[in-house]
């Protein structure tokens, strides 16, 4: 273990130090404001928004590379050799300050490696300062401290081209490789302080083409980073368009424009080839727990990646996230209820303070929400990912099928957002709810920090409408009840085979009791169409819940309605 320890630390110096003698050396101190930034706000003149962005590019903080709750660095395996490993090993095993706390975590492409106190140890380490700032500056695209963050830049980019990654376009601001030195960075600081109207020119200047020419750009794919396998994909199919293409063959076209479109094509496949490698291990490794469950001859499964490069795979894909915000009691200091939704936004951005598309917990927080299109299930190995930004933080997970009774799972902590939810349920119970209350641990954004909430396995969650199936306080099929069935069953039929279970619910007018049968036939003569169309390969569950489970209160005749209804879940089969 001591041996990967230095091995590893050793590969991170000498990758930090490529090229370092090209750099001069600084004062010590400017390590310190590395690590612990302080920002500082620029006053500029509101009538020259672009002047702001030309300030000193000491003004400037890079931003770390070091997660502040983990201390972790991930080093690219493809960057190093092993001549530059012998070189400091000699040099690391005579460090006195190295122990088996240290954790290393070997991914096949990259090294995850973690100290206890990782500033403690470079600040008594003042010969690491150089490699420490060649890292980050050469590596990681400088935040302005000024009203105009590059991250209102790259904002301004995905506006523009309509994409919520900023495509190819955004990639190309944002790292060194394009234009060289901090011009990218320049580029993005001007855009994040600049109005509607300049946004254009300054992106035709950092390019140095037409707007023609810029537009054909905004459809190109990003190159260099990708949440999911869906991402990743796209670019690695992506084609020019006959319309770039013939205009390449143009004489107005521009030699930049024909170098960009060049270098696209030279950056298009070597990161999203990588992704794809690591998306059909985690795939792989879902299935051999899990053979012959849905989507393992398919492709309707898509791979995401967390803020710690953990690849997850979901067999629903975008279906697998928490639809909706149900309650969240802020506690001390929570926010961004909405941004637990849906898929992941921020797995690749470096995350400090507050951001809108991640919600924050608050000390003592609890958080309600619920899928609304899919349902949690058992499978074979963990069934919930919650992807949490920043530091793991000690969390209670309960999950619920109505959203009164909850089911306690314990503590998400230790390092992990996977959760097994297996010792607690019955095999083929489906849950619709998730609640998460924060342990009271404070860190630099109070409370656990959740990008988004998905369940692994799952099962598909289908909802009509009882009054476009029955008339008022009947259980026959209205004669257009069949068209209205008919839309469900190619849905349905996207799981080849599994458990059907079919549940009817009511609101609260009439007795309880009639209620409950009323709800209990509803639900079979549903599963009676069902089987009549569906091929071999599925059981039925019919399950009539009353006034049991409403979806809203029964205090209004609108409320009553959304609670009368029958719901469809699908659960995939296995082997």
């Amino acid at each position: 273990m001591r041996t990967y320890i230095f091995i590893s630390i050793g590969l991170l110096l000498i990758f930090s130090c490529k090229n370092s003698s090209e750099e001069q050396p600084v004062a010590d101190s400017t390590l310190n404001d590395l690590l612990e930034p302080e920002i500082e706000v620029i006053e500029t003149d509101p009538e020259d928004p672009v002047e702001e962005a030309e300030e000193d590019e000491a003004k400037t903080v890079a931003r770390s590379v070091f997660d502040v709750g983990e201390n972790m660095i991930y080093i690219k395996k493809e960057d190093l050799n092993q001549e530059e490993e012998s070189q400091l090993i000699a040099i690391l095993e005579k460090d006195p300050n190295l122990s088996e706390e240290q954790l290393i975590q070997d991914t096949g492409t990259e090294w995850t490696l973690k100290l206890p106190d990782l500033r403690s140890y470079l600040r008594d380490k003042p010969e690491l300062f150089t490699p420490v700032r060649d890292l980050i500056e050469r590596n990681i695209a400088p935040i302005s401290v000024s009203k105009g963050y590059e991250i209102d830049g790259r904002q301004r980019i995905r506006e523009y081209t309509g994409d919520k990654t900023g495509g190819f376009l955004e990639d190309m601001t944002e790292y060194y490789m394009f234009r060289g030195g901090r011009t990218g960075g320049t580029a993005l600081r001007r855009l994040g302080v600049s109005s509607d109207e300049n946004v254009v020119p300054i992106l035709m200047e950092y390019f140095n083409v037409t707007e023609k020419e810029l537009d054909m750009l905004k459809s190109f794919p990003g190159t260099e980073n990708h949440s999911n396998s869906a991402s990743a994909k796209q670019a690695l199919e992506f084609e020019l368009s006959e319309s770039v293409s013939s205009y390449l063959k143009n004489p107005n076209c521009s030699q930049s424009f024909k170098d960009v479109v060049e270098y696209f094509k030279k950056r298009q496949q070597p990161a999203a080839k990588k992704f794809m490698a690591e998306a059909d291990k985690a795939k792989k490794e879902f299935y051999k727990l899990n053979p012959g469950w849905y989507g393992e001859e398919g492709e309707a499964g898509v791979t995401y990646v967390d803020a710690r490069r953990k690849y997850i795979y979901l067999p629903f894909g975008p279906l697998s996230f928490a639809d909706t915000m149900v309650s969240h009691d802020l506690g001390s200091e929570g926010a961004n209820s909405d941004g637990v939704l849906h898929a992941p936004d921020m797995a690749l951005e470096t995350f400090r303070l507050a951001d809108p598309r991640i919600g924050n917990l608050g000390l003592n927080g609890v958080l309600t929400i619920s899928f609304d299109d899919n349902a949690l299930t058992d499978v074979n190995g963990p069934d919930l990912y919650v992807f949490e930004m920043g530091k793991i933080e000690p969390t209670r997970l309960e999950i619920s099928k109505d959203g009164k009774e909850w089911v306690d799972i314990g503590k998400i902590e230790g390092g992990t957002a996977m959760v097994d939810i297996g010792p607690f349920v019955k095999p083929g119970e489906t849950f619709n709810y998730v609640r998460l209350t924060d342990l009271d641990t404070f860190s630099t954004v109070p409370g656990a920090d959740v990008d988004a909430i998905a369940a692994i396995g799952g099962a598909l969650r289908l909802n009509i409408d009882s009054a476009v199936l029955f008339d008022t306080g009947e259980f026959q099929l209205k004669e257009n009840a069949a068209e209205e069935l008919e839309k469900l069953l190619e849905a349905i039929m996207e799981i080849p085979k599994g458990t059907i279970i079919v549940e009817g619910h009511t609101d609260n007018v009439g007795s309880p009791e009639s209620n409950l049968l009323l709800s209990k036939n509803r639900a079979k003569e549903v599963s009676n169409f069902l089987k009549e169309k569906l091929k071999e390969g599925y059981t039925f569950s019919i399950q009539g819940h009353g006034e049991n489970r409403p979806v809203a209160a029964n205090d209004s005749e609108e409320n009553r309605q959304k609670n009368r209804r029958v719901e469809i879940l699908v659960v995939p089969g296995k082997e």
